[in-house]
């Protein structure tokens, strides 16, 4: 089971050479993948998203849960982040940095 930010899903949809090899044998295992409902918004929102892209990217969606975002579970993700940092990736218990040039 893995969760996915939102930078992660935007690099690997943008065929980043770092995050492709990490996300491509997560998105074909069978396990569940999540991601929240700030994550679709996210992902749906810029402004200068071609039809193609909003094609490929509700694709993606299809593919994993979306779940709410309630107010406990913003707390605890606010929490984390702040402990975090600047690391982007996270999958599931393990944690990788990535940062951007």
């Amino acid at each position: 089971m893995y969760t996915l930010d939102t930078n992660a899903i935007i690099y690997y949809l943008d065929d980043d050479p770092t995050v492709v090899p990490l996300l491509d044998p997560i998105f074909g295992q069978e396990s569940a993948l999540f991601v929240s409902i700030v994550t679709e918004l996210e992902l749906l929102s810029h402004p200068g998203l071609t039809e193609e892209d909003i094609a490929e990217i509700q694709q993606l969606l299809t593919s994993v849960v979306i779940f709410p975002l309630e107010s406990r579970l913003a707390q605890l993700a606010g929490a984390l982040r702040g402990r975090c940092g600047d690391c982007s990736l996270y999958f599931g218990h393990k944690m990788v940095y990535y940062r951007p040039q």
